[in-house]
């Protein structure tokens, strides 16, 4: 007999996150939405809504398992087969996320049906709503424990959520794009666990100013309700592979990689904007524009198209292409083969990569430019010696030197008796972006981008005009 305490373990750990099952009864009926543990402790059947590290299937017929089979040995993944009743289950432990394995198992003839992930299963071990034999196939409770991987934990709201929702785009971190915005808010929501009607009551709060793009359509009669409903299932797309940790483990082989030249430089500021994104947004696939990463990078859009060329060659990122005209590519991060992502030694929390990519005190040209950033980074309150800082900063001696000669004139750094310390902190960048004009240049560059856009768009509302025009002409042609 199944020990209960077993089913339990293992349907904690099939279960998505803050989701309940669903009993069913003996006629395969759903029975309504409960607690896990109380579906477990009423001893029938029910099913869960897997965790998004984890790739189901229910396979009825012989041919599907051989091919459940194939897939298994194609994918060399951890994989557990449970013998479910009837039916055979299979699950795929997928650390990235479960569209590849959808995408493989649709490659060698497994038909869509069969994919649980995104619908719901009966967890190993579970009860068989006829009372038929169930048990694993090949693994011990432990064993599949550890295949299956440990349950989901609760996921928290990013810090900067709370103050977006209600000041709006207070950082400039949007520039301005109340899309984006919305599509931030439901992407840390969708990652903290939340639903579909959580989104839609603070987004129709009029105390939210984040919210701004929501209030204007309904105060305009436009469909405000469809517009939430596309964010957030965006936002579902964008965050079922989110994995905070592999958006870590680049930004550490990022910072501990040598970046050669100018050019090595606007790649490795591409980078980070791209994590930034990663993490502000809450997907490991970001979806953004060359001139928003521009923007966030603080460099031309010009040179971003180049840095986005050679990091994809380079294999640190993989275009993702958009679904439909006028959306963004997306670029999956990757750490390219044969490079580490050892621990780095980082700056205190003042200051983080976040701050030295995006400040415009740091932008190339007018600013003092991504070397001193990448300097004044490494630096701290505890003095550093000139060999030190080049380790971290990863730069030339020479580089490296012309970098601190230029962060202490603008009074940035500091040389004592004992070593080189930061000065500073964010109101220093500031008046150093206002006095060198790179925050003019900054802001000109985010206003021009603006202006790029509403003319983009009142051209495709003309050429909408026109087709229409152009439509009715031709109908009239042929009455």
């Amino acid at each position: 007999m199944t020990d209960q305490n077993d089913v339990r373990r293992l349907a904690r750990a099939v279960v998505r996150q803050n989701t309940n099952a669903m009993l069913i009864d003996e006629n395969n009926r759903g029975c309504g939405w409960v607690p896990l543990d109380e579906a477990v402790d009423s001893g029938g059947a029910f099913l869960v809504h897997p965790k998004a590290t984890l790739a189901t299937f229910d396979l009825d017929t012989d041919d599907l398992v051989s091919l459940g089979r194939r897939l298994d040995d194609a994918l060399g993944l951890p994989a557990l087969w449970v013998n479910s009743g009837r039916n055979t289950h299979l699950f795929i432990r997928c650390d990235d996320g479960a569209e590849e394995i959808e995408q493989a198992a649709s490659s060698i003839g497994l038909p869509l049906e069969c994919f649980r992930s995104n619908k719901g299963i009966r967890p190993p071990l579970s009860p068989h709503r006829l009372g038929l034999l169930v048990e694993l196939i090949g693994a011990s409770v432990e064993e599949a424990l550890e295949i299956l991987g440990p349950p989901e934990t609760p996921k928290r709201l990013p810090p900067w959520f709370d103050r977006t929702l209600s000041e709006g785009d207070y950082s400039g971190r949007f520039g301005g794009h109340r899309s984006n915005m919305a599509l931030a808010l439901a992407s840390a929501m969708k990652t903290a666990g939340m639903t579909l009607a959580d989104y839609r009551v603070v987004m129709t709060n009029r105390t939210n100013l984040g919210a701004e793009k929501v209030h204007e359509m309904e105060d305009r009669g436009q469909d405000a309700e469809a517009f939430m409903i596309r964010t957030w299932d965006k936002a579902q797309l964008s965050t079922r592979s989110y994995d905070a940790d592999h958006t870590e483990a680049v930004r550490r082989a990022v910072e501990s990689s040598d970046w050669k030249g100018k050019a090595g430089g606007s790649q490795r500021s591409v980078m980070l904007a791209l994590c930034s994104l990663s993490d502000n947004h809450g997907t490991s696939t970001p979806t953004f524009g060359v001139r928003t990463l521009a923007i966030k990078a603080g460099m031309s859009d010009s040179t971003v198209k180049r840095a986005l060329a050679a990091l994809t060659e380079q294999g640190w990122i993989s275009k993702v292409r958009a679904d439909g005209r006028g959306q963004a590519d997306g670029y999956r991060l990757l750490v390219p083969v044969g490079v580490s992502n050892r621990p780095h030694l980082l700056p205190s929390p003042l200051v983080t990569g976040e701050v030295v990519v995006t400040h415009p005190a740091f932008r190339n040209g007018r600013g003092l430019g991504k070397s001193c950033g990448r300097v004044w980074g490494v630096l701290s309150e505890t003095p550093r010696s000139r060999a030190w800082i080049i380790e971290q900063a990863r730069l030339s001696s020479s580089t490296a030197s012309r970098s601190l000669k230029t962060l202490s004139l603008f009074g940035l750094a500091e040389r004592t008796s004992e070593g080189w310390v930061r000065l500073g902190d964010y109101s220093t960048l500031d008046s150093v972006a206002e006095v060198t004009g790179a925050l003019e240049s900054a802001e000109r560059q985010a206003l021009g981008f603006e202006l790029q856009r509403k003319a983009f768009a009142e051209m495709g509302t003309n050429r909408q005009i026109l087709d229409r025009r152009r439509v009715e002409y031709e109908y009239m042609l042929a009455m």
